[in-house]
């Protein structure tokens, strides 16, 4: 068994202990916990690919502070094809902006696969989910540690998007895209790390590629490049009308 910090009121897993919840913006909720993995994961199923997770009965009635829905019209009309970059610095929200945006892509009856190449399967990841209450059957998460996997995990159906975390740790998969989203007409989506000087580590030939680049930081993103003539700030998840928490 091993021990973490866990926000009991969203789920959020921490290495140390905080006063403040950075992603439900609690004081004094966050707590140390002892829990198998076993236990940890036991209401998700597992292997590399999965589908329709299942909401934990213990995070349904969570007090949350904001509306489950991402602020996405401010990304502009996005069409079937698209690309984007997605960087920020560590905890800022990346992870949430890019579920919430594939979520919202599976609900129009669009096959997502979202690569969590960089959290996997574990606890981090399936607590997101919980708390986010994702649970479409359309978005399939793999936990692809290379290119050959990305590509096999493609083939298995017909995928209309492609979502990457983070890209940063699948470097072999890049000569593949461009060729990728020609032949496959996806939408692809990835993050990329951040360098010390606060820009995308990324080459940027790559970056110039994309039609959209968004930074995101503290729940909050923003469009700075963008080839839909969209350059709108957002919430990644929304307030709740005259705070309440309820």
């Amino acid at each position: 068994m091993r021990g973490f910090f866990r926000c009991r009121n969203c789920g959020a897993v921490y290495e140390k202990r905080y006063s403040l919840c950075s992603k439900c913006f609690l004081y004094n909720t966050i707590e140390y916990v002892v829990e198998s993995e076993s236990q940890q994961l036991s209401n998700f199923s597992f292997g590399r690919l999965k589908g329709e997770p299942q909401s934990s009965d213990r995070l349904k009635n969570l007090r949350r502070p904001y509306l489950l829905l991402g602020d996405f019209s401010k990304l502009g009309k996005l069409p079937r094809v698209f690309s984007a970059l997605v960087y920020g610095p560590p905890g800022g929200g990346k992870t949430t902006f890019l579920l919430k945006l594939a979520d919202t892509l599976a609900s129009s009856n669009s096959s997502v696969l979202y690569v969590s190449a960089e959290e996997g399967l574990g606890y981090s990841l399936t607590s997101k989910l919980n708390w986010l209450e994702i649970s479409n059957p359309d978005l399939i998460i793999s936990s692809a540690l290379d290119a050959s996997e990305v590509l096999e995990d493609l083939e298995l159906q017909n995928f209309r998007a492609l979502f990457i975390d983070s890209l940063t740790v699948l470097p072999d998969l890049i000569p593949f895209l461009p060729r990728l989203q020609e032949t496959k007409k996806l939408a692809l989506v990835f993050s990329l790390h951040i360098t010390k000087g606060g820009d995308y580590a990324g080459s940027t030939k790559l970056a110039h590629a994309c039609d959209l680049i968004v930074w995101v930081d503290k729940l909050r993103f923003k469009v700075e490049k963008s080839r839909y003539g969209s350059y709108g700030e957002g919430a990644v998840l929304n307030s709740f009308e005259g705070g309440s928490n309820g």
